[in-house]
């Protein structure tokens, strides 16, 4: 917040989440914060999505890219699943009231993903560093793939909405250091946890 502060669009500092947004362009933005602290997983919860619903409320007409961390829904990469959102579910009631949100946008995960979500596209941007790796068997765990690094760019187009693309660089690559440390028993272990994560997470009032 302090490198940013002089932009305007923040809110104050001692505001309890960081969720901000961005009039000036001919694409309204609007940055929602997910984080829990000391937990990898996120949350929208009640005090987030009445923000929400209100800030989309106030300009009914303009179109709107909502960006946040976290996925507002289930990919079915379960062990990272395990650490999504809470309260993506009633997020998206929220936004299918809003016709004008045109995209939701995310990280987190690692991949690119897309699902018609909430009256709209709800999209997964690919890392700058690695990638997970695609599997959607419920078995093994923390395993990643060294596939091009990636980012997301939109671009708005007047005529046609809002345009993606994804661009791949690859250039650089280097293995990563942590990753290389874990040990078989390391990698269980957390796929262990995981599990039980994700079937407590499937059970809570947030309803993911």
């Amino acid at each position: 917040m302090t490198a940013f502060a002089g932009e305007g669009y923040l809110p104050q500092p001692d505001a309890p989440f960081v969720n901000y947004a961005i009039e000036t362009f001919p694409l309204r933005l609007i940055g929602l914060d997910t984080s829990v602290p000391g937990h990898d997983h996120g949350l929208m919860c009640e005090q987030r999505l009445r923000w929400l619903d209100d800030t989309l409320s106030a300009r009914p007409d303009f179109p709107t890219l909502i960006f946040m961390h976290h996925p507002p829904f289930r990919t079915g990469v379960q062990w990272m699943d395990a650490s999504g959102l809470y309260g993506g579910r009633t997020m998206e009631e929220v936004v299918r009231r809003h016709r004008q949100v045109v995209r939701v946008a995310s990280g987190h995960l690692h991949r690119p993903i897309h699902v018609a979500w909430g009256g709209t596209i709800a999209s997964v941007s690919p890392s700058t560093c690695h990638q997970v790796a695609l599997n959607l068997t419920g078995r093994g765990g923390f395993e990643i793939t060294m596939e091009p690094r990636a980012v997301t760019l939109h671009v708005w187009d007047e005529s046609y909405g809002l345009i993606s693309h994804v661009s791949y660089i690859t250039a650089g690559y280097e293995e990563i250091p942590i990753l290389s440390t874990l040990t078989s028993e390391d990698r269980a272990q957390l796929l262990s946890q995981n599990r039980r994560d994700y079937q407590e997470i499937c059970k809570t009032e947030y309803n993911r």
